[in-house]
């Protein structure tokens, strides 16, 4: 049997791939199946991303209402930051591209670089 993953994310095939091995392949009681490797590292890396994208958001509000001293200006380009993604997303769509933690670490640049301009 032969299994590929071109032209799908890598999160999304080793998802289903579990899901059909989970279903097709009784394991004796006290066994369990590990899959490692890239979708391991890609797990690791959503959950920090997970943590640290919140994070930086809030820790960029304190900043900005520390600098305008305002809620309005600071809620103003926090606006920005959060439509950001809507063109990145738009990005990822035309260009074909499936969201990767290269694509993600993007995104946090795209925040940084829209708060600079806002």
């Amino acid at each position: 049997m032969k299994y590929g993953v071109r032209d799908r994310d890598l999160g999304g095939a080793v998802e289903e791939a579990i899901a059909t091995v989970n279903k097709q392949v009784p394991l004796p009681k006290g066994y369990h199946f590990e899959w490692a490797g890239e979708y391991q590292s890609k797990q690791r890396a959503d959950r920090r991303l997970a943590m640290i994208v919140p994070l930086t958001v809030v820790l960029i509000a304190g900043i900005l209402f520390t600098m305008f001293k305002s809620f309005k200006w600071a809620g103003l380009i926090l606006v920005n930051v959060a439509l950001a993604p809507v063109g990145g997303s738009l990005a990822l769509l035309v260009t074909h591209t499936n969201i990767s933690v290269s694509s993600s670490v993007g995104f946090l640049a795209l925040f940084g670089v829209s708060v600079q301009t806002a």
